[in-house]
């Protein structure tokens, strides 16, 4: 999973807004089911209204990680070291403060749950292609293997594989 969210941290792009953002639609507010979070292949968050463009590369691996280990909290000290590995431990603790609580004002304030040194994603208020692929991997059904087939939405680029193995390796450190 961390494999996976680096990548997407890494292939994520700042394309340009085509729908407005949650909390200019919800005033903030959370509304659940209304997000939808696709990581095979590409990178895209869309709500209600089109696709939701996150300001950073950061942000956008940020979530990619919170939705690929939804349910489970993450360690803040984790996802600090993860993508902000390089600086000092307290600029890294103040960055992911910052980080989160600009993916609340996207998302909506019920879409990440924290209690102190953990944070997750509520998977009630943003729907990940990633659970549903893997729960219809393991049901291994011919059905189901490909309605997986259809979730996946392109490649998976080589290049960008190698160059985020070195991330990977100092976040398991």
């Amino acid at each position: 999973m961390l494999r996976r969210a680096v990548k997407i941290a890494k292939c994520a792009s700042g394309r340009a807004s085509r729908g407005e953002s949650r909390e200019r639609n919800h005033g903030g507010r959370a509304c659940p089911h209304n997000l939808r979070l696709a990581l095979l292949g590409s990178f895209e968050l869309t709500g209600p209204d089109g696709v939701v463009d996150l300001p950073s590369k950061k942000l956008a691996g940020l979530l990619a990680y919170l939705a690929c280990t939804a349910p489970q909290p993450q360690p803040r000290e984790r996802l600090s070291a993860l993508l902000w590995g390089s600086h000092f431990d307290a600029q890294a603790k103040q960055n992911l403060r910052q980080a989160l609580y600009r993916l609340r004002k996207v998302l909506g304030q019920d879409a990440l749950e924290s209690d102190g040194e953990v944070v997750s994603l509520n998977a009630a208020a943003v729907l990940c292609d990633v659970g549903r692929f893997e729960a219809l991997v393991r049901e291994g059904s011919r059905d189901a293997l490909s309605a997986a087939a259809d979730l996946y939405r392109g490649r998976l680029d080589r290049r960008r594989c190698r160059q985020r193995r070195g991330l990977e390796r100092m976040a398991d450190r």
